[in-house]
């Protein structure tokens, strides 16, 4: 036993001086990080320099996530022979913060930064850093851990199956509530702990960023949000009626406004599930009946935003030199129908932080998103962010499909061998370019590397990293080497669509998804539509109108904004509504002016008259036009309320079929083109029939997906074979598409291939 004990204690000695001669051997040179704006568009700099943002990133997943590994170092160092100088992990406080009366302990940080710096010298780093509190602290403090309306929260082992830490995130598990001010306060002083600490380190010399990273997976969403109903917890009730105090002032305004003369801050409570259960009857909530509700949820949102923006100040206090500070958050797209329980409605706030650098999310999986030949997209309105001076960084976090291939590295006579390579280099390429084109970046997230590979391992690269393959790396390396090209210089955009989409409008619609259908179906499934359609379009927020260069759109379509306020209709009508540009309006464009539901603001943006239904049944639309014979549905419920054209003067496009009255509409005016539908489609028919009729350019001609801006235009198309692409400038390009597919990037202006 002695003996035993003289060997443990040996080698803690070993180990202590192993780490402090890897602590000199280290890379010293400290770097400094901001986004300042360079060539007419926010830039990450780096000790001075533009630098691109292309970031390799490791997993929470266990057998991948530790940088001192074999695999993960293995794949680390082969990012970083492909050009990759800026990586990523994740880091948890259940990892450094054992008990409440311990300080600190950060050396696991210091060894993840070291696992990296050991193989990249010159490495910057970025870390994820989760602001959980340990799982003892749960134990300590119930009373400020989350509640749901409609279940009991799970004590569920928070380390979870394979000990990944948020493995549970999804379930209704015992976790903070974000209102908890002990939460709060206690996770802020842990992270100024960190923060200080780390900088001291000559580990700490590499780091350029730290993400705020909270909620489900670290991306900002509410506890339980995707099938339950969060938050009626203490912290929560009391965080309400301080904001209700805030936003009414006296109970006189808190009861007309709520209309209910019992009403009071001391009494007003979280909605329970039978109020919102009562929202479902149709898809906008009654006011001031379910006012309630709407306040709730504005509460619940804005919430989420005001506690990141304290985390990332904490974070630039405590460092001294420039630091990024950045977080999941402003999903606009897929957010799994869920946005009112837990999406991510005020984003704009953190676009006008001036404590945050950067925001990020996992590129679109759905619909239409990630097999080859689909339109790869960001979550988020990266245009907005371009906007408001501020980054996008993509998390690619898909595998490249090559399951037919068991040993891609030595065989290269399997079946098939060119084709499939040349559609993984495609898709990487295709993902590699959505963000590019608005001049941000994004990060490969390595899922590989903790098992998630669903084919045998290829016999020579030795390791399970998704890209982890010579034609692969190579054709990174060689996209990372074009883009950083074209981003030195000045930013353009050649879109001349402009898509919006509203936030707000969420705080007064059902949460019932099955009434939700012609706001997803619009949102979802028509932006899809337009990336399909082979056209160049911007994506922003409706409050980021005000910021366009609007001259270079030929058509704008307003998409889920049924909330169009006083203010945004006169901006709406002198900044849109002329120069003889074409307006696509979607369903029920401003039935919500900010108090009260009417057709008034409809009129008066779209100039259309209208009738409104309660239909009993769901009704389909049918175009009976010379060139487009077509009939879609929507939902198997009626759509309440439903809103059918009583023009004269609008031309019919389509018909509500079992009424055969006008649902699509268009109307020639002084200085613009209306053009109003009743009813979105899951499909890309009609989106793209409406672009053609509008005078929209269209690059190619065989349904290939575009990506413009940022000096580039780039084709992405699994069509093997010639095709022709037609710039603005009118002249027409030829290219090749090999078997299985390719992304060819070309200069946007002389149409060279770069």
């Amino acid at each position: 036993m002695k003996l035993r004990e003289k060997n443990s204690n040996n080698m803690k000695i070993i180990n202590i001086i192993l780490f402090l001669s890897l602590t000199v051997c280290i890379h010293a040179e400290k770097y400094s990080a901001e986004v300042k704006n360079f060539n007419g568009k926010p830039t990450l700099v780096i000790n001075g320099k533009p630098e691109y943002p292309m970031i390799y990133a490791l997993t929470d997943l266990p057998g991948g996530r530790l940088t001192w590994e074999e695999m993960p170092q293995h794949n680390i160092k082969r990012m970083y022979d492909a050009g990759v100088r800026i990586f990523y992990f994740c880091l948890f406080f259940d990892e450094m913060w054992k008990s409440e009366n311990d300080s600190l302990n950060i050396i696991v940080a210091q060894k993840q930064l070291r696992g990296i710096t050991e193989v990249c010298p010159d490495a910057r780093v970025i870390i994820r850093l989760h602001v959980h509190p340990p799982v003892w602290w749960y134990s300590k403090y119930p009373k400020e851990c989350v509640e749901y309306a409609d279940t009991k929260a799970l004590d569920i082992d928070l380390n979870g199956r394979f000990k990944r830490i948020q493995h549970n995130d999804p379930a209704t598990v015992i976790r903070y509530s974000f209102a908890s001010k002990v939460w709060q306060k206690t996770m802020n002083l842990k992270v100024a702990e960190f923060c200080r600490k780390l900088e001291a380190t000559v580990e700490g010399n590499s780091v350029i960023g730290i993400q705020v990273a909270s909620g489900i997976y670290g991306e900002g969403h509410y506890w339980g949000f995707m099938k339950n109903m969060p938050d009626v917890s203490l912290p929560m009730q009391i965080h309400f009626r301080e904001w209700l105090n805030e936003k009414y002032h006296t109970v006189a305004n808190l009861q007309k406004a709520w209309g209910s003369k019992t009403i009071t801050f001391d009494n007003a409570s979280v909605p329970d599930l039978n109020e919102r259960k009562n929202a479902e009857s149709g898809l906008f909530v009654s006011l001031p009946a379910q006012q309630n509700l709407v306040d709730y949820y504005k509460c619940q949102h804005e919430l989420i935003p005001e506690i990141i923006i304290s985390f990332a100040k904490t974070i630039k206090e405590n460092w001294s030199r420039p630091i990024l500070t950045g977080a999941f958050n402003g999903y606009t797209f897929p957010v799994f129908m869920r946005e009112t329980a837990g999406g991510h409605l005020e984003f704009e706030k953190l676009l006008k932080s001036p404590y945050i650098d950067y925001l990020c999310g996992p590129q679109c999986y759905w619909p239409d998103a990630a097999k080859p030949s689909d339109p790869a997209r960001s979550r988020g309105l990266v245009t907005s962010c371009r906007l408001n001076g501020k980054l996008w960084l993509d998390e690619y976090d898909t595998q490249p499909d090559l399951t037919k291939i068991t040993t891609l590295n030595s065989d290269k006579n399997t079946p098939g061998y060119d084709s499939i390579i040349n559609s993984a280099i495609a898709v990487v390429r295709r993902n590699m370019s959505v963000s590019a084109i608005q001049g941000q970046g994004f990060w490969f997230f390595d899922f590989g590397v903790g098992g998630g590979r669903e084919f045998k391992e290829a016999k020579d690269n030795g390791s399970n990293g998704w890209w982890d393959y010579p034609e692969i790396l190579a054709a990174i390396s060689n996209t990372k080497a074009v883009f950083e090209k074209q981003t030195i210089k000045q930013f353009t955009s050649n879109a001349d669509v402009l898509m919006v989409y509203d936030t707000e409008i969420y705080y007064n619609l059902t949460t019932n998804i099955e009434l939700l259908a012609p706001v997803f179906v619009n949102t979802y499934w028509m932006s899809a539509a337009a990336w399909k359609a082979g056209i160049a379009a911007d994506y922003i927020h409706i409050d980021d109108l005000n910021k366009v260069n609007m001259a270079q759109y030929k058509v704008v379509v307003f998409n889920n904004t049924f909330r169009i306020t006083p203010e945004q209709l006169k901006l709406i009508k002198e900044k849109v509504l002329n120069n003889n540009r074409n307006v696509i309006w979607m369903y029920a464009p401003g039935y919500f002016d900010g108090k009260t539901y009417s057709t008034n603001t409809m009129r008066t943006l779209t100039r259309i008259d209208f009738t409104v239904l309660k239909p009993e049944k769901p009704y389909e639309i049918s175009i009976d036009q010379p060139d487009l014979k077509y009939k879609y549905g929507v939902s198997n419920k009626p759509l309440n309320p439903l809103f059918v054209v009583d023009d004269v003067n609008a031309e019919t496009i389509g018909v509500y079929t079992e009424l055969n009255k006008t649902a699509i509409a268009k109307k020639k005016l002084k200085g613009f083109t209306s053009w109003y539908v009743g009813l979105p489609e899951y499909g890309d028919i009609l989106m793209k029939y409406l672009f053609q009729k509008t005078g929209v350019h269209f690059y190619g001609e065989q349904g290939e997906i575009f990506y413009e801006g940022n000096n580039m235009l780039i084709m992405h198309s699994i069509k093997e074979g010639k095709h022709k692409i037609h710039l603005q400038s009118g002249k027409t390009v030829d290219c090749e598409i090999p078997k299985g597919g390719a992304t060819l990037i070309f200069d946007s202006e002389t149409g060279k291939k770069l």
